[in-house]
């Protein structure tokens, strides 16, 4: 009789065990996932004022959504703008700007637009007021996908890939709205982040809105892009001992931990009795991290996606190559 107990008990014993075990995996993968996005470095390569001694002044307009619901504005820095020049980073790694940060839970999601504009940054500017409201209607656009409380994976892919077109119809008509001409701020660039709580881990992707006008090689033609590229090698770092010296960047850093978007436009411009090519190139540096656990949390690991090399092969060398996306 007490063996038998004994081999009941053990069974019962066995199968709490597993019931505990398998009550408590859809609880592990219902958890939430607190995320932090940041904006590690700006840096201006080639400013937008045409004299090339001049600081250009450099600010981030943030739009999107989270958790379903629409975010506040948000404005970097919350007044006028940074000062920025190739030796002058408008933001660097010694005191990252917060983009934004929140918790996922299971199938839900954050989408955030970065535009990063040049100019005094009046907030009641009506250039400015008239972009974002072109800004919204795209995003109104793409509301089916978008104004779910949570995704699936094809729901991931789908909103995406509707964004970025939304945005880049947006984009190729910015002339009507802000422009050198008009005497506006100047748009420089811009990129989409979506960041989707899959049940075990955060899935994210980077669409730079691409290459709205002019073409993708060739250095004197008029274009507007921002992409994930190599950089020419340009880049003013400085070493330790303060001393600058020009590099070449990676669209991703050595560890992975840093995606790093290129914004840049070819224009010729009146001056004194010419045209004068002025280019205007910038850097962002951004890193997402999964603060579980607390502290300064873990950076998530990035790579590449949809590689397009040059068609010319007399111009096949790796600065013309880029990404369309990263995650």
């Amino acid at each position: 009789m007490t063996k038998k107990k004994t081999g009941v008990t053990t069974f019962l014993a066995c199968l709490s065990a597993l019931l505990t075990v398998a009550l408590a995996a859809p609880a592990a993968r219902a958890a939430a996932i607190p995320v932090k996005v940041d904006l590690t470095f700006l840096r201006a390569l080639k400013t937008y004022a045409i004299d090339p001694r001049a600081d250009d002044e450099a600010y981030l307009l943030v739009t999107g959504i989270a958790k379903g619901q629409e975010l506040a504005l948000g404005r970097h820095p919350k007044e006028g703008a940074w000062a920025a020049g190739p030796k002058k980073p408008a933001v660097t790694d010694k005191e990252p700007v917060n983009l934004w940060q929140g918790e996922l839970n299971d199938g839900e999601f954050a989408q955030l637009t970065i535009t990063l504009l040049n100019g005094k940054a009046s907030p009641d500017d009506p250039k400015i007021k008239e972009f974002l409201d072109r800004m919204a209607a795209a995003d109104k656009s793409v509301a089916e996908t978008r104004g779910k409380m949570t995704l699936t994976a094809d729901d991931f892919k789908k909103l995406s890939a509707d964004t970025l077109k939304a945005h880049q119809d947006v984009i190729i008509k910015v002339s009507e709205v802000l422009s050198r001409d008009a005497g506006t701020d100047h748009f420089a660039g811009q990129f989409t982040l979506l960041l989707w709580n899959d049940g075990t881990k955060i899935v994210k992707r980077l669409d730079p809105v691409g290459l709205t006008y002019g073409e993708h090689y060739g250095s004197n033609q008029v274009k507007l892009y921002t992409k994930l590229k190599l950089t020419l090698k340009d880049v003013m770092v400085q070493d330790d001992q303060g001393q600058w010296f020009p590099t070449q960047l990676n669209p991703v850093s050595d560890d992975k931990t840093t995606v790093r978007v290129k914004m840049l436009e070819n224009e010729y411009v009146p001056y004194k009795d010419r045209k004068l090519k002025n280019v205007t190139d910038y850097l962002a540096d951004i890193q997402v991290r999964d603060m579980t656990g607390g502290g300064e949390g873990k950076p998530l690991e990035w790579t590449l996606g949809g590689e397009v090399k040059p068609e010319d092969s007399k111009r096949a060398t790796p600065v013309h190559t880029y990404w369309n996306w990263a995650e």
